[in-house]
């Protein structure tokens, strides 16, 4: 386990610094003699070791990881293209799987000064009967988004990229609004 090996002549570590390819016995000479074997040093070193070696080894990613871009190009703009939205409130949400990365194409007139997020723990959180075609009871709540659930990078006059930074899924609306006319 976590290349540990111990004998009774001392505690070899499989990780720890080798000479001609053998591990160095980490015990000086009078621990040797005067460590008994099972004594409470290698004791302490067996019990403790483990825990290190699966606190080294633990993930550090998400078990169901999505890390692939998706373009979006469906939803609702106004008339004169100064808002976007993914979804109307009541509307289906976009699954938002953890590490997930959603490239919106929001087609407004400039660069949105203006990009909200929301998510719920359905589909449809908000909506009215029969709006999910799959039957899914609406949860009834929505919440805007911050942080790592949802920073906003590549704002362009085409496109902005909203990603999932945890590990959990939520399902997605997103509002953006540009001016009407050019200017800061």
């Amino acid at each position: 386990m976590c290349g540990i090996d111990v004998s009774m002549d001392g505690l070899e570590l499989g990780l720890g610094p080798r000479i001609q390819g053998r591990a160095l016995n980490l015990m000086s000479p009078y621990q040797r003699t005067t460590q008994q074997p099972g004594g409470s040093f290698r004791s302490i070193l067996v019990a403790v070791l483990p825990c290190v070696c699966a606190f080294w080894s633990c993930k550090t990613s998400c078990d169901d990881a999505d890390t692939t871009k998706t373009t979006v190009t469906d939803g609702i703009r106004n008339s004169s293209l100064t808002v976007y939205e993914s979804a109307a409130w009541d509307g289906r949400y976009l699954e938002f799987r953890p590490e997930k990365e959603l490239v919106f194409k929001h087609g407004l007139r400039a660069v949105p000064f203006n990009i909200t997020s929301y998510v719920g723990f359905s589909p449809c959180p908000l909506a009215r009967p029969n709006v999910c075609s799959d039957d899914l009871e609406p949860s009834g709540e929505v919440a805007e988004a911050a942080g790592d659930l949802s920073p906003i990078s590549d704002v362009t006059e085409q496109s902005f990229t909203i990603r999932n930074n945890t590990c959990e899924t939520f399902y997605l609306r997103v509002t953006a609004e540009a001016r009407e006319e050019a200017g800061p």
